[in-house]
């Protein structure tokens, strides 16, 4: 019971720990590590609310290299003229525009005087709210303009605007955080869910050959035939879109061939329940946030869409995944949704006859936590660790404008086993076509194809060292022997029990 309960409050945790995805509305990212993505736990974070110096409005600051904005000398206010005809003259310090005669007058600019075409007499010209200067011949307003700040505060004693303060860093922004001086950062806060402001990035060339063309009627191919050939993989590390402390290339299980131990068992057991206990979770927090509701029928847990009516899918009565979505539907809230569907399901799972649950939950954890790993990451995990892969680098999967790449990729040129993977390594930089380096493309376009009939005859197996396979071999010819001399003993021994009298 102990171990049970262990295992439930690992789930309990993960479901009620938020993925990065889900954070306030705006981040900011830095890569501090200098390594050309910002996907670690310390380099992306949320950005505060605070209200814009000397302004009415507010505004998000990243918290990452926040300095203090510089405070600038007192400059001149801007003067505006309340009578929209009027425009301010710094020279006179009025509010002036031309005069305007009346009708069949004409303006005489020598004698600044409106003139009559048909009499020749004067008249005065209209200057509206304003006063006609017969020293200057232009309408004047002089009380009638305001003192306006664009920036700072209008000092009405000194006729300045003062207290003004700018970021040094350039087009930054200064807000008042609490403290005597307002700051600034020159990280920009972005909303990461808006699609709008995702990069689209190419996806990554994961075509490879397929044994499907034509054959002759012995079966023998009648293409170009190629021998250990490789298929492109990938997986996620920590970053946005897996969680920052999710890992899809961490793997505790492991593959071999049929020369150097079991086969894909274990992980095929582990990879099922990894994946029902991601349905699972899906579905609790469906039901938690009132998109589905759940109901036990006679053929099993029914789940339904909350708003068509229409049936999502069905569950076997009696089955693990029924008895997880039925605790779910009991629950409160969408977390606690999450946390009661996984405790349903690992008690109906949990019992003597199930194997390979501690690599479940492991890897379980990761795959829940964050948004999940793909059924492809994981099998490249696997591979990976098993000694499979060629590892290429990293790629981005996920960038945001302003911040950068927020979710890495690792590549891997994988084969079906560990010595056909050697074979690749230490065989291609003896052939032209690879090249000194192997040819193995990039992390964005890998080359993983294998060697033809012709380039595998060219090879020199002498310079190929097998020393990492052999010793694979040995580890399982020692195990086989241990097994075998167990099972002499256990002969043995019970041969002895029948005869002694």
């Amino acid at each position: 019971m102990k171990k049970l309960t262990t295992i439930l409050v690992l789930f309990c945790f993960i479901a009620a720990t938020l993925p990065i995805n889900l954070l306030a509305a705006t981040s900011c990212g830095v890569d501090l590590n200098h390594d050309g993505f910002v996907d670690t736990q310390n380099e992306i974070v949320t950005c505060t609310n605070y209200p814009v110096h000397n302004g009415p409005e507010a505004g998000d600051l990243c918290p990452f290299q926040m300095i203090n904005c510089k405070l600038d000398p007192p400059i001149q206010p801007i003067k505006e003229c309340l009578d929209p005809d009027y425009s301010y003259v710094t020279m006179t310090a009025r509010c002036e525009k031309e005069p305007v005669c009346p009708a069949e007058t004409s303006w005489d600019a020598v004698a600044k005087e409106c003139i009559n075409d048909s009499t020749g007499t004067s008249s005065p010209p209209d200057c509206g709210s304003g006063q006609f200067n017969s020293a200057t011949g232009v309408c004047t307003t002089p009380y009638t303009f305001s003192q306006k700040c664009a920036v700072g505060t209008y000092n009405p004693t000194t006729g300045m605007c003062e207290s003004i303060y700018s970021c040094p860093l350039g087009n930054g922004t200064c807000f008042d955080t609490g403290g005597a001086v307002p700051q600034c950062s020159p990280h920009l806060c972005v909303d990461m869910q808006d699609a709008q402001n995702e990069v689209i990035l190419p996806p990554p060339d994961d075509s490879y050959l397929r044994d499907d063309g034509d054959v002759d009627e012995y079966g023998t191919c009648l293409g170009e035939l190629y021998i250990f050939t490789g298929k492109s993989a990938g997986c996620r590390p920590p970053g946005y879109q897996v969680g920052l402390l999710n890992d899809c290339c961490d793997s505790d299980a492991t593959i071999t061939d049929s020369k150097t131990g079991n086969k894909y068992s274990t992980y095929v057991s582990a990879a099922k329940t990894v994946y029902q206990l991601s349905k699972v979770a899906y579905y609790s927090y469906q039901i938690g946030t009132g998109a589905m509701t759940a109901s036990a029928s006679a053929t099993g847990v029914v789940t339904v869409a909350s708003s068509t009516g229409a049936t999502v899918t069905t569950f076997a009565a009696g089955s693990e995944m029924a008895e997880g979505v039925m605790a779910a539907g009991y629950a409160q809230g969408g977390e606690a949704a999450v946390s009661a569907g996984l405790q349903g399901y690992t008690s109906v799972l949990i019992n003597p006859t199930t194997i390979a649950v501690a690599v479940a939950v492991a890897v379980a954890i990761r795959v829940l936590y964050g948004n999940g790993c793909k059924k492809k990451e994981i099998e490249a995990a696997i591979f990976s660790e098993s000694g499979y892969c060629h590892y290429l680098g990293k790629r981005c999967a996920k960038k945001i404008k302003w911040i950068g790449c927020v979710q890495k990729q690792k590549r891997f040129c994988c084969f079906n086993s560990k010595m056909a993977r050697i074979v690749a390594e230490q065989g291609r930089p003896q052939l032209k076509a690879f090249g000194p380096s192997g040819g193995w493309g990039s992390p964005k376009h890998p080359h993983c194809r294998g060697f033809t009939a012709e380039e595998f005859q060219q090879l020199d197996f002498a310079k190929i060292d097998l020393t990492e396979y052999f010793g694979d071999i040995m580890d399982g010819m020692n195990q086989n022997i241990e097994d075998v001399e167990q099972r002499i003993q256990h002969g043995i021994q019970n041969h002895y029990e029948q005869t002694r009298p």
